[in-house]
């Protein structure tokens, strides 16, 4: 058995500290052999060791610049990193060298995280073409089009997404963000309503909980929209600090105005 062969065989094994042993020697014995870098980075991936992958992919594409696997498994890493602007250019390059139906997917992917949905739109326009009811690509489409302010065609995406997965309850945010932003309270309301009665395993989310505390809010309804505040503030944990100081005022306001009216201020 050759080092390289045992370190696949390692690696099948799962056996990762084994195969970098075995796969990191055959660096050292034979630096110019692209098969061992290409396996080590490989091996790093696996054992969740992103910067030693990054760095052995970076050796081999030194040798072997228009590998394509190879920048696509750059693009993954960074993508699970966060890293977008890094993530981004390893998935166009794989694209330009040999494309591939993931490519799509992994470029419209990032930069949908990334919020850039002129590049992200294309390659979700050309996803729904190839799979019409895929509910992920309708999502973020419809989220894309939020961003670009095109708030009548998101809401009929987002529509068609909460159609193809009714109790999945993502489509309904964003649905609601595309009513509160054409400043249409009584739906975002509704839609939020319709996605606690529908979805599954509804988790309240901060935000899902200030849309529709400043949706009642609004609308005139003091009583709710101070209950939603309160329950806003009690799960916000200091990430939504312009809202959490929005919502402290209004609870203060709407106290004192209830009370004012000589109506019940809600606990």
């Amino acid at each position: 058995f050759t080092l390289i062969g045992s370190g696949r065989l390692a690696i099948e094994e799962k056996d990762y500290a084994l195969a970098r042993l075995h796969l990191a020697h055959a660096v050292e014995l034979s630096p110019a052999d692209p098969a061992a870098r290409l396996e080590l980075a490989r091996v790093y991936e696996l054992s969740n060791q992103p910067d030693r992958a990054i760095a052995a992919y970076r050796a081999y594409l030194a040798e072997n610049p228009t590998f394509a696997p190879a920048h696509r498994h750059m693009g993954q890493i960074f993508f699970e990193q966060g890293k977008m602007d890094l993530a981004a250019p390893e998935f166009e390059e794989a694209a330009k060298l040999a494309p591939s139906d993931e490519d799509d997917w992994n470029l419209a992917r990032t930069y949908s995280t990334a919020k850039k949905p002129d590049q992200a739109l294309p390659r979700l326009i050309r996803l729904r073409q190839r799979e019409p009811n895929n509910y992920e690509v309708e999502l973020l489409i419809g989220e894309m089009l939020n961003l670009k302010r095109e708030y009548r065609t998101a809401e009929g995406v987002l529509l068609q997404a909460i159609k193809l997965q009714p109790k999945v309850p993502d489509a309904y945010v964003e649905l609601a963000n595309a009513m509160y932003l054409q400043q249409q309270y009584g739906q975002t309301v509704a839609v939020l309503d319709n996605m606690r009665q529908t979805a599954e395993n509804v988790k309240e989310t901060p935000w899902s909980t200030f849309l529709q505390a400043i949706s009642l809010d609004k609308l005139g309804a003091r009583e709710g929209a101070l209950v939603s505040y309160r329950k806003f503030l009690a799960i916000a944990n200091g990430n939504y600090s312009d809202h959490e100081f929005q919502a402290r005022q209004r609870v203060k306001a709407l106290t004192l105005e209830l009370e004012k009216a000589g109506k019940k201020v809600p606990q």
